[in-house]
């Protein structure tokens, strides 16, 4: 089973940059050049190679540059191209048009959403071809659309979810399509949470449509929806498959327990609802009693933490977490401990439990554990000189910027005044 999406806390905010370029299996990394114990020391740099290394620098900083145009034709050019009779040429232009940048979408939102209405209503050769449509929807994700169209935009990707012939087909593309606009997606919870798409054949589906509720399924001064709340619990935790399941509980702890409504313009952590709260515990204990996969375990226990925090983080619920990253496999390993890492200082009582994991020979467990120490800067600072002798010792130039970074944020964190309760997550990247 692949790592999933939930990777860490928003502690790890200095680390984020070093994720895209992180190892991304579980293989073995290649031997060491130079012998055990010992690390490769860079040669000295001349001042060319100095002044290289600033240039690059600046580039780095610089805003992307895109093409004004491609295969010498502009974005206008190619929304011309989108009503052209030829279904190749309509294909190549939907491609093409996100190639140009945030900058084309403003000449081509309408044109785009205009095209996708034609294609799902119009026979053969203007329309009704299923690549065009697959490559329309694509390109509506990659290059968004204007406020003013994304309600006949979302209402076309409902329609190709819901009610195409070819919706099967379709779900794939138009699902995270649709989750990319979030609230903005009017209906966008009704639709993934029917019950045709969480019981879909395609276990693939499922889980699409799980995760885009992390997107659709949030009010910002509301909480989580009731309908998505109740759709997770009563559906996904309890899928066939482990990685639906995964995804369900991750959501749960993205979305989090409902919560008393505050007004607009209110910045500070919203209060859970209690007693709302209270009523999802009873099948989130029940599926975790069931649960035989470790991963699924893993977030099962973090959303039972996340929907009651004051009752459910406590020292046996932390050390049932810390016997997974002990006694897992590889992959449970990774998913408990960054588990651990939303936690962050609460979950001091495993700081000799993350230790023994920098052991570990999966790169993966690795890094997981370096960003679980991370997460508990603080309590981290006893245990820093180990971290710096197994990361030293490591051949990859990722670990070495790895510990660059932690070592910055161990150094610098300061006694934790109240520690804060895991209750507001922020959205991480993917793993």
């Amino acid at each position: 089973m692949r790592p999933y999406r939930l990777v860490s806390s928003a502690v790890l905010a200095g680390l984020m940059s070093l994720a895209a370029s992180g190892p991304a299996s579980s293989q073995a990394p290649a031997p060491p050049t130079t012998p055990p114990g010992t690390v490769a020391q860079p040669a000295p740099k001349t001042e060319m190679a100095k002044d290289t290394d600033k240039e690059k620098a600046k580039e780095k900083d610089k805003p992307p540059e895109w093409p004004k145009q491609i295969g010498g034709k502009d974005p206008a050019a190619y929304v011309k191209e989108l009503t052209d009779p030829d279904p190749h040429i309509r294909n190549l232009a939907f491609q093409t048009l996100p190639k140009f940048g945030p900058d084309a979408q403003s000449v081509a939102s309408k044109a785009m959403v205009k095209a996708l209405d034609r294609e799902i209503r119009t026979a053969a050769p203007v329309g009704a071809d299923t690549t065009v449509v697959s490559a329309a929807i694509n390109a509506i994700a990659e290059l968004g659309l204007v406020d003013a169209d994304i309600k006949d935009g979302c209402r076309l990707l409902g329609t190709l979810i819901t009610d195409s012939p070819n919706r099967t087909l379709y779900r794939q593309y138009a699902i995270p399509a649709l989750a990319n606009f979030g609230r903005k997606a009017e209906n966008g919870v009704t639709l993934l949470t029917a019950s045709d798409i969480l019981q879909d054949r395609s276990y693939e589906i499922r889980r699409l449509a799980v995760s885009a509720l992390t997107h659709v399924g949030m009010d910002e001064h509301r909480g989580p929806t009731v309908r998505a709340l109740e759709a997770l619990t009563g559906t996904s935790i309890k899928d066939v498959s482990a990685a639906v399941r995964v995804e369900a509980f991750q959501t749960l702890v993205l979305l989090g327990p409902p919560v008393k409504p505050r007004p607009a313009g209110d910045t500070k952590a919203p209060e859970i609802n209690k007693e709302m709260a209270a009523r999802y515990m009873p099948v989130l204990k029940a599926q975790l009693a069931k649960e035989k996969d470790q991963q699924v375990e893993c977030w099962a226990r973090v959303a039972i933490m996340r929907f009651d925090p004051e009752k459910e983080i406590n020292p046996k619920s932390l050390a049932d977490l810390g016997q997974i990253i002990v006694k897992g496999n590889s992959m449970a390993k990774f998913q408990a401990l960054n588990a651990i890492s939303l936690l962050g200082e609460r979950a001091e009582k495993q700081l000799n439990t993350i230790v023994n994991a920098l052991q570990d020979s999966d790169p993966v467990v690795l890094d997981a554990a370096v960003k679980a120490l991370v997460s508990m800067p603080y309590t981290s600072k006893q245990v820093l000189p180990e971290l710096k002798s197994r990361l030293e010792a490591r051949p990859e130039e990722y670990f070495k910027e790895l510990l660059k970074v932690a070592t910055k944020i161990i150094e610098e964190a300061k006694a934790p005044g109240t520690v804060a309760s895991p209750t507001d997550p922020k959205t991480p990247p993917k793993k």
